[in-house]
């Protein structure tokens, strides 16, 4: 079905479904029920409801009534039917970071899915997601491809700001997101985790004795600061972006757009580490 483009259209499947018998194959005794009664063709209609569940096609009532017709009320195989049509509407829009109504039944182009798929990354509520067209003469890129969109913070350009001279920053992708069935990748920009956050085993400081235990409102009290959502317990990230291709060109004109707003990326090296077709290309922008 995924062939010929018939994943998705719920007619087909009713049609599938008619092909099995009415009558004979409704159980109509306790031991015919309680046992799988025409175990292959049970399976067979389960495989086909798995198909409709994996896909996202939402059943009805119709739908219902044909496996019912063929095996019975309460056959195995119908309580797949009844599961599906009770939990699908539930878990429809589950999914909290995505909202389907923005691409379910609309022909999007690579941006839109890019802009969608950044937005659905970035959790940080001050993020802007800007696009970026590349003018170069020099590149070898084809004009479709001349765009790329930058995600960052206000407070991932203060990370940046904070950042020591000539700290190594890398470039790594592209990292494959979701959004239904489109596959977007992104790529990131990096530096090294700030390892203080995240010891696996620290030293337990604390007293036994609670009289020497101190609040933050005690003098001599050393508050320590916590780590904020961009700063992972592998990776610090300070910039999300989806290329209109994964290449060494449009990662250099990525790099050039944020040094625009950010002036200490300039006294940092930049390590890109893109995967470029089946070959991965290290390259140092110093």
């Amino acid at each position: 079905m995924k062939e010929y483009g018939l994943q998705k259209d719920l007619d087909i499947y009713k049609s599938l479904l008619n092909i099995f018998p009415k009558g004979p194959m409704i159980p109509t005794n306790v031991f015919q029920r309680r046992f799988l009664y025409y175990p292959q063709q049970q399976i067979c209609c389960t495989k086909l409801l798995d198909e409709m569940e994996w896909f996202g096609v939402q059943p009805d009532k119709e739908i219902h009534d044909l496996v019912v017709n063929a095996f019975g009320e309460w056959n195995y195989v119908t309580k797949k039917a009844k599961r599906m049509m009770y939990w699908m509407p539930k878990l429809k829009h589950s999914n909290a970071y995505l909202d389907r109504r923005k691409i379910e039944g609309k022909k999007l182009s690579a941006i839109d899915l890019g802009y969608l798929a950044l937005k659905m990354i970035s959790r940080d509520p001050s993020t802007r997601i800007t696009l970026v067209r590349i003018n170069e003469k020099e590149t070898e890129l084809d004009e479709s491809d001349r765009w790329l969109l930058s995600a960052q913070s206000l407070l991932q350009r203060k990370l940046l700001q904070c950042l020591e001279n000539n700290s190594t920053l890398y470039v790594d992708g592209p990292n494959k997101v979701y959004l239904m069935d489109n596959c977007v990748k992104y790529v990131g920009l990096f530096s090294d985790p700030k390892s203080e956050y995240y010891e696996k085993y620290g030293e337990d400081d604390m007293d036994e004795d609670f009289e020497n235990w101190k609040s933050e409102w005690d003098e001599g009290y050393e508050k320590r600061q916590k780590c904020n959502i961009h700063e992972q317990m592998h990776e610090t990230v300070l910039a999300l972006s989806v290329f209109g291709k994964v290449c060494q060109d449009t990662a250099v004109s990525w790099i050039t757009h944020l040094q625009e707003k950010n002036p200490s990326l300039r006294n940092a090296r930049v390590l890109f580490r893109t995967r470029q077709a089946c070959e991965t290309l290290v390259t140092q922008l110093s």
